[in-house]
């Protein structure tokens, strides 16, 4: 609605302007009042948003006639209720004729006229919005209670509001107003078109009227010659009055004479032109004098002078005669046209009023026609013989669905019969038409059926005929509808269709080859691009098994027995997976034997028929299998294993195309398998060397290196985090004695033990201990306060403890014991884990001065955490 969303922002008026200059275009184009109307009350309704928009017009009798509305569906129509009573039309009529309008926003509201407020609320109404229709009442012959000075009340434009309450703008009223305006203008327009109809319906008495008009002006200077007698015969002003309604009419005779769009001319009975209009000027090319200064002979050759006394007569007789004859321009071309006469007498005068249409292009037309029918009727038969020896078929269909005419091709094509086209004897069932998709075609998508409906040419709709003899046929069918003169409806429809069965097959190929190239190079794409067997080997089987439309396709490994297991499943329903079956069978072993010693494919339509032996005819029976296909996945010349596809609804008839789509898919998957093998071997090996990289070789636990590593990488993590981490450095107390007294090789089995029992306190994955140098330990405890690691510090003292290993040389215990330090903190970015390990090994320091075999906890840390 064009007001609700100009009135929602800012005003655009040159956006109004081109609103209303559109719809005052559209009312200019337009002849008929009621087509004007119409077209009002609906732009109003579409424009303001209103739910209602009536035209009330002034009957003869005063009643208010509803002469066009528009409403929303649910609202019933105004026509059928009370429009308005004595009270509204005496209360408010004086006001229309001024001009005034009516302004209800709120009907609750209303108290002017009570009255009126009834009528309203009968009908529903919340808010209302009134404007006059008024006209020049100057040209009107009567005056009559709707006029007021110049102006006319010829009607209302009402727009109504129902459902709620509205506020009216002043850009909607003054819109309304304006276009109240132009239609007033159309109005009187079409009322003046109504009079000038009348009064060329009396053009034979214009020259009377001008013998009035004559008279009237003679009476007129005898009027003005003397006051006396004006005074002594004041019915003279009547008579005045006449005579110029006499002169008006006189005038409007004279203008429709001068505009109509033909040759117009006034002769008397001695064939004399007396009077011409524009339009016989341009169309002879004379000016007025010489027309009207020559005789009818001389510009219609078919009316000799010595003839025109017995054509005068015949004239005189008829009254009213049209014929064809030819006029001669004054550049001497004769051109033929097409004239009607009328007789006319009066006051004793008898004259002849004609007009002259050109009729060459019409005449040339017809000529052109006759030449066409008869060119039309001499290649009737080439087109016959065409139609007739064409290879495409042609077939005429009615709108009841009969067909009339068909060439020998369409029944060929169509494998139908003469009394089965005709529609004389039934089609059988088997005969049946298919979509390009291969599904029933419905009658009412038929290309003639939906052509007869829509009116509309169809092109290039493709469709299948299954014949009665099973085979299956392609065409293109193009349709064109034929219609009855002067109707939109056709009547029958002319459909052409071309075999395309060996196109369509070749498309078919073309397609399956590109479907099976996209699919072996999506799978080869994966392989490169994925190093997970599995994921490999399940996408594989699954689109091999859509594209053959196949029910099973496995991929079935051996073992090093012989045995093997179905590794890989693509299966659909109702049919039975078997994903991690063993098969142990003697006979499958032998037969996959002899598979790979062939290193080919087996092809087997039928299992009944292959001649397999009974206990595996028994086994395939309990797996579903009909049919099946099976290549060897081969590695380095062994065999890994076997790719199966299998068909259980029914035996099948394995394509060439299919075996070596197969083919080439088992190398694929000997690709993948040996890549997948090599970077299992790849992984094993890095693996191997990260352990050799990151792991202490004495102890087994993490070295320095990876401690250094993992440190800041949790460092790092708590600073996100903002949690604290924890830091033991523990030193084995005279370990140096310790190698002095019992040797290097039992000192470095005294560190494997150490190393056990950090391993054996460590319960959390995030937990790390290294050897972190010589007789040293790290271990990192992320999301650990002082008192945890303290709790941790003693449980390994305690751990090493009941170990027990002895150290005879030591001055703290007969056993080897640790001396920890402890430092905890929650990381900064002001802070380094450099910091850390400094705070730890000042406590490992401090450990050591207050006697070993004890732990000691940074203070300044702790602090911090405390």
């Amino acid at each position: 609605m064009f007001f609700n969303c100009v009135l929602g922002a800012k005003i655009d008026v040159p956006q109004i302007l081109s609103q209303l200059r559109m719809l005052i275009e559209q009312i200019h184009q337009m002849s008929c009042l009621s087509e004007v109307l119409r077209l009002i009350s609906s732009q109003t309704r579409t424009i303001l948003g209103s739910e209602r928009v009536v035209i009330y017009r002034f009957g003869a009798d005063g009643d208010e006639i509803v002469h066009e509305e528009l409403a929303t569906p649910q609202l019933l129509s105004i026509r059928e209720q009370l429009a308005c009573d004595s009270c509204c039309a005496n209360n408010w009529l004086q006001q229309y004729k001024s001009g005034q309008l009516r302004v209800v926003e709120d009907i609750e509201a209303y108290s002017q006229d009570l009255c009126y407020k009834q009528i309203l609320t009968k009908l529903q109404i919340r808010a209302e919005l009134t404007l006059p229709i008024l006209i020049n009442s100057q040209d009107n012959q009567e005056a009559d209670e709707y006029s007021l000075g110049d102006s006319h009340l010829w009607g209302l434009l009402v727009a109504y509001q129902c459902s709620d309450t509205r506020q009216w703008h002043p850009i909607e009223i003054e819109f309304l107003q304006l276009l109240t305006t132009q239609l007033a203008i159309f109005i009187q327009q079409t009322q003046q078109y109504d009079k000038f109809l009348q009064l060329y319906q009396y053009l034979p008495n214009s020259t009377q009227n001008s013998q009035q008009s004559s008279n009237l002006k003679q009476t007129d200077s005898q009027l003005h010659c003397s006051e006396i007698i004006i005074n002594r015969k004041p019915n003279i002003f009547e008579e005045s009055h006449e005579r110029r309604q006499l002169e008006k009419r006189l005038h409007l005779s004279d203008y429709s004479f001068e505009c109509m769009g033909i040759s117009g001319t006034w002769i008397d009975s001695n064939a004399k032109i007396l009077r011409v209009n524009q339009a016989a000027c341009d169309f002879l090319g004379y000016s007025r004098a010489e027309l009207e200064s020559m005789y009818v002979y001389q510009v219609d050759p078919d009316f000799p002078k010595h003839q025109w006394t017995a054509h005068w007569q015949e004239l005189k007789q008829q009254k009213h005669m049209t014929f064809i004859s030819h006029h001669r321009h004054k550049n001497g071309e004769i051109i033929p046209v097409e004239i009607t006469l009328n007789y006319v007498k009066f006051d004793g005068e008898e004259y002849n009023f004609a007009f002259a249409r050109d009729i060459s292009e019409q005449l040339a037309a017809q000529h052109e026609r006759i030449q066409a029918q008869t060119a039309l009727k001499q290649s009737e038969e080439l087109y016959r013989c065409v139609v007739t020896t064409m290879a495409e078929g042609i077939l005429l269909q009615q709108a009841d669905g009969h067909i009339t005419a068909y060439n020998p091709s369409a029944g060929r094509i169509l494998g139908l019969s003469v009394p089965q086209m005709m529609g004389q004897v039934p089609i059988d069932e088997k005969w049946q038409l298919i979509d390009e998709n291969g599904l029933p075609l419905p009658d009412h998508t038929h290309l003639a059926t939906t052509t007869l409906r829509t009116g509309q040419p169809q092109y290039n709709l493709i469709m299948g005929v299954h014949k009665v003899d099973g085979s299956l046929s392609w065409v293109s069918i193009n349709s064109q509808p034929l219609f009855p003169p002067d109707d939109s409806t056709p009547y029958a429809v002319v459909a052409s269709f071309t075999d395309i069965t060996e196109l369509k097959q070749a498309q078919q190929a073309l397609q399956k080859r590109m479907q099976q190239e996209r699919m072996i190079y999506t799978i080869s794409t994966h392989i490169r691009q994925s190093l997970d067997l599995d994921d490999i080997l399940n996408t594989s089987v699954a689109e091999f098994r859509q594209f053959l439309n196949g029910d099973r396709v496995i991929i079935y490994r051996f073992n090093s027995d012989g045995s093997g297991v179905v590794v890989t499943e693509s299966v659909i329903e109702p049919w039975q997976p078997i994903l991690n079956l063993e098969i142990t069978d003697a006979y499958f072993a032998q037969t996959i034997g002899q598979i790979s010693g062939q290193e080919m494919m087996t092809v087997t339509p039928n299992i009944y028929t292959a001649g397999f032996s009974p206990c595996y005819i028994e086994l395939l029976q309990q797996l579903q299998v009909k049919a099946k296909l099976v290549v060897p996945i081969l590695q380095a010349s062994q065999l890994w294993g076997l790719l199966i596809v299998h068909n259980c609804h029914a035996p099948r008839q394995w394509q060439l195309q299919e075996c070596e789509l197969l083919q080439q898919l088992a190398t694929q998957l000997a690709i993948a398998i040996q890549q997948s093998e090599l970077y299992q071997q790849l992984q094993t090996a890095n693996h191997q060397l990260q352990q050799l990289v990151m792991t202490d070789p004495l102890t087994g636990i993490a070295n320095r290196r990876y401690f250094d590593i993992q440190l800041d990488c949790v460092w790092q993590q708590l600073l996100r985090e903002r949690d604290c981490i924890s830091l033991l450095l523990c030193d084995i107390d005279f370990f140096k004695q310790y190698n002095d007294t019992y040797g290097h090789a039992v000192g470095d089995n005294c560190l494997r033990l150490v190393a056990g029992v950090f391993e054996q306190i460590l319960k959390r994955s995030s937990d790390l201990a290294a050897r972190y140098g010589g007789e040293e330990f790290a271990i990192i405890l992320p999301h650990t306060n002082s008192d945890g690691a303290a709790v941790v510090a003693q449980q390994i003292h305690q751990a090493l403890h009941n170990l027990n290993v002895p150290h005879s040389t030591s001055s703290v215990d007969q056993r080897v014991t640790l001396s920890i330090g402890i430092a905890t903190v929650m990381p900064s970015p002001q802070m380094l884990p450099l910091d850390l390990l400094q705070a730890a090994d000042e406590a490992l320091y401090q450990a050591k001065a207050q006697g070993r075999n004890c732990s000691f906890i940074h203070p300044l840390f702790n602090i911090v955490l405390d």
